[in-house]
């Protein structure tokens, strides 16, 4: 039954009943049963006055704080069973009820009761509950030795402290059957008890041999307490079962490492801390407010036994975590033997062994098979794929690979995680995406990248899987080309295009900012990053010089649907001269020779300044291409054909070549330009500002010019002169004509037929001149025409006109009067 609060304010010494040392069996701790210290509301308040320690004191000195720190090992997926009397399984820190669903997975009551409620009852219980805490207490200060084990109760104590051999028979054949019916096997088991006796041999009325037999042959590790009548004895010996050869007898020292006045100890006991350690106790023990949060301090090998139990299921986790494929009771036992403290009794003269958990595990665990990030393990160069085996063998442990990537492209890490765990990454690249056990990122050739991998969640292995996939869009060969919508995805793509000539590589990006930021890296083919941009701005641009042939790839990371990238390769610059090289599509060229000297091909500009030339030469190509020429200051000097055009001033030279239509803007000065047709039929007009010949699909069109002269060469080629309101003069002969007005001079050469227009104001006059053939004069009110030579020139808008008669032939004039006088 449980306790009453008939024991509410109980503080004193308890006691187990003894009874006959056949039938049965006493949970005795330094004698009789006893209590040191009293702790309440996690706050030690000695019974004498002085403070004790807690555990985590006690886990720092025997490396079970070591174990928890550094490997995080802490029970997760075992059970530990605890044959006592009873665990109060409501106590908060051994997770406060029964059940699937709690730490205290099941039990059964084997006393008088025998049911399935194995409680820690009153009023001679507290002695299993204490033991279950130093096993697996998951409080911040008393936290057991494994905070995160599954627990089981079987109580062979009753009310009174009285128990029996059979009792704790069926109970060690209880644990055989139901050793896999949990969520965690269990693995482990705690005999916190004893009977009087002190021997390194069995007592002839041992009864639980075949039981120890069946866990023995199961792999399950039985800690049994020693036993605390050593003060009776005064030599070397262990209770019973203690001194079953097949469990584990385990010693109690104090925390400075001596055995404790009460223990009785043998060669082979491992000793473990068991004096003053405080643990959890039932809530009827002291307080009885109905919060199961008490704590109390004990001695006895009672309290030493669990906390190596504890020790057997770190020692497992480890053992079965490295690949051990065979973990027992006797696999356990050796390892924590081999790697215990020596210590010397005076007493009884003899070296006996102390639990070192810290050494048990370092001996047990790998050291860090790759390097960290200060020192990452080199791969080489990541050519495919590369595979590495390894493990996470510290909480801390970050194992660290770098490597040299052989292409551009991405890389793919598969971590391949065991034991459940949750991987950490860390990489030395802007671009990233981590998800789950697989890592992906954007490498460029050449270039030097390191990967960490920790975890968030214990230790394990991993199979790394190091994947390089080089996906990349090829461009071709660029001269100059825009890459938009299909051509262009958001998602971190790569690039790969070829200079078409040596010169200037001009890479934008074109888009606005404010529907989404853009980013981009340039390389070399052989990895040299070139510019990356993170600029909040529309244009992104970078300038470079490049070789015919050079390869580079381009990386963009964007948050922007509607971008546009645009490749320049048209601008070659050698000594003084740049060469422009016009696309394959329809190109417009802007040439500025002004106070800031710049060219623009199809919207991209250049500073002249920035080129360190003055001799530009530009090459249409294919496609209908438009040049826009701006002349400076001085005095220039033009010759345009079909085939070219060239302007000389005191700084530049400027030859355009294969350009469909060229406009040249006078920019000051005393400017000239001859313009030449074609050998087929051409038409030149001009006006005091403006003048444009057309030949066949080319048109050269002049603005500002102080002098513009037009000269036929071949076909019927036509020209029309226009005058100004001011006086004109117009001369015209069989091979020239030229009509001169204020600032401008327009002349023809070699056209078949020319007509000039006197303009709307001034006194306009034409002189017209035959030719050595038979020429005809024909003369009325709106217009006079002389022909001749295969030649004709007609004045209009003149108000005089003077016609003379050639050199030979017979001449004739046709005047027309008018409807006037």
């Amino acid at each position: 039954m449980r306790g009453s609060t008939d024991v509410r304010k109980l503080l004193r010494n308890t006691v187990f009943e003894s009874f006959e040392e056949r039938l049965a069996l006493s949970a005795q701790v330094a004698g009789d049963f006893f209590l040191d210290q009293v702790v309440q509301d996690h706050v030690l308040t000695g019974v004498d006055g002085h403070v004790q320690l807690n555990l985590a004191d006690v886990h720092e000195t025997y490396g079970v704080s070591y174990a928890h720190t550094k490997f995080g090992f802490d029970g997760t997926g075992q059970t530990v069973v605890v044959i006592d009397s009873g665990i109060a399984y409501d106590h908060y820190a051994l997770g406060g009820g029964l059940g699937d669903s709690f730490r205290v997975q099941g039990g059964w009551d084997f006393t008088e009761e025998n049911d399935a409620d194995p409680y820690d009852d009153a009023p001679a219980g507290f002695h299993g509950t204490h033991v279950a805490g130093i096993i697996g207490s998951s409080d911040s200060i008393h936290t057991g030795v494994a905070p995160a084990v599954d627990l089981v109760g079987l109580r062979v104590f009753n009310d009174q402290g009285a128990g029996y051999f059979e009792w704790v028979e069926d109970a060690l054949r209880w644990v055989h059957n139901h050793r896999n019916d949990f969520a965690a096997p269990i693995t482990t088991v705690n005999m916190s008890l004893g009977t009087a006796w002190n021997s390194a041999q069995l007592p002839p009325w041992a009864m639980l041999e075949d039981e120890l037999s069946l866990l023995q042959a199961d792999g399950i590790f039985v800690a049994v307490a020693a036993g605390n009548d050593f003060q009776d004895y005064r030599t070397p010996g262990l209770s019973y079962p203690a001194v079953s050869p097949k469990a584990i007898p385990v010693a109690s020292v104090t925390n400075e490492g001596q055995f404790s006045y009460f223990s009785q100890r043998d060669q082979r006991a491992l000793a473990a801390p068991g004096h003053s350690i405080t643990s959890t106790v039932p809530d009827y023990l002291f307080s009885f407010d109905g919060v199961v949060d008490d704590f109390a301090t004990a001695s006895g090998t009672s309290m030493a036994a669990p906390y190596v139990a504890g020790a057997s299921v770190l020692v497992r986790q480890a053992m079965e975590l490295v690949g051990y494929t065979k973990v027992n009771q006797a696999t356990i036992y050796d390892h924590l033997r081999a790697t215990a403290d020596d210590f010397y009794d005076p007493i009884t003269d003899a070296p006996y062994t102390r639990l070192n958990l810290a050494r048990a595990l370092d001996k047990l665990m790998p050291v860090d098979d790759y390097g960290d990030v200060d020192n990452p393990h080199n791969i080489g160069k990541l050519v495919d794929r590369t595979p590495v085996t390894g493990m996470i063998s510290q909480l801390n442990d970050r194992d660290s690979f770098t490597f040299t990537a052989h292409q551009t492209g991405r890389v793919t890490v598969d971590a391949g995680l065991t034991h459940e765990l949750i991987a950490n990454w860390e990489v030395d690249a802007k671009n990233f995406v981590a998800m789950g056990e697989q890592l992906q990122f954007d490498v460029a050739q050449g270039r030097e990248y390191t990967v960490s991998l920790g975890t968030e969640r214990g230790l394990g292995y991993y199979d790394l899987d190091i994947s390089l996939e080089v996906s990349i869009v090829d461009w071709g060969t660029v001269t100059q080309n825009e890459f938009s919508d299909d051509w262009l995805s958001t998602n971190n793509e790569w690039y790969e295009f070829t200079a078409s000539q040596s010169g200037i590589l001009t890479v934008e990006t074109l888009f606005t900012h404010g529907e989404g930021n853009v980013d981009w890296e340039l390389h070399r083919s052989f990895g040299e990053m070139v510019a990356t941009s993170e600029m909040n701005q529309d244009l992104l641009r970078v300038d470079i010089e490049v070789k015919q042939g050079e390869s580079f790839r381009l990386r963009t990371v964007s948050e922007n649907e509607e971008m546009t990238i645009r490749i320049t390769n048209i601008f070659q610059v050698d000594d003084n001269q740049i060469t422009i090289t016009g696309t394959e599509n329809n190109d417009y060229l802007a040439i500025d020779l002004g106070d800031l000297p710049s060219v623009t091909m199809n919207g991209v500009s250049y500073a002249l300044a920035n080129l360190h030339a003055d001799d530009i030469h530009l090459y249409g190509g294919a496609g209908v291409d438009t040049v826009q020429l701006v002349g400076n200051r001085t005095d220039e000097q033009v010759v345009a054909s079909t085939e070219s055009v060239e302007l000389k001033s005191a700084k530049f030279r400027v030859v355009a070549t294969d350009v469909e239509d060229v406009t040249l803007h006078s920019g000051g000065g005393q400017d000239v330009i001859d313009l030449i047709g074609s050998v087929n039929e051409d038409l030149f007009v001009a006006t005091a500002t403006e003048a444009s010949l057309k030949s066949d699909n080319h048109v050269v069109t002049v603005r500002g010019f102080m002098r513009v002269t037009a000269i036929g060469n071949g076909g019927s080629d036509v020209a029309y002169l226009h005058g100004t309101q001011s006086d004109d003069v117009w001369i015209a002969d069989q091979h020239r004509s030229s009509l001169v007005g204020d600032g401008f001079t327009n002349e023809t050469e070699n056209f078949e037929r020319v007509f000039a227009f006197g303009g709307s104001g001034g006194e306009d006059i034409a002189y017209l001149h035959g030719s050595a053939s038979d020429d005809i004069f024909v003369a009325r009110q709106d217009g006079s025409s002389l022909s001749g030579g295969g030649r004709m020139n007609h004045a209009r808008n003149f108000e005089r006109v003077f016609a003379f008669g050639g050199s030979g032939g017979e001449d004739i004039a046709y005047l027309h009067g008018s409807a006037s006088d």
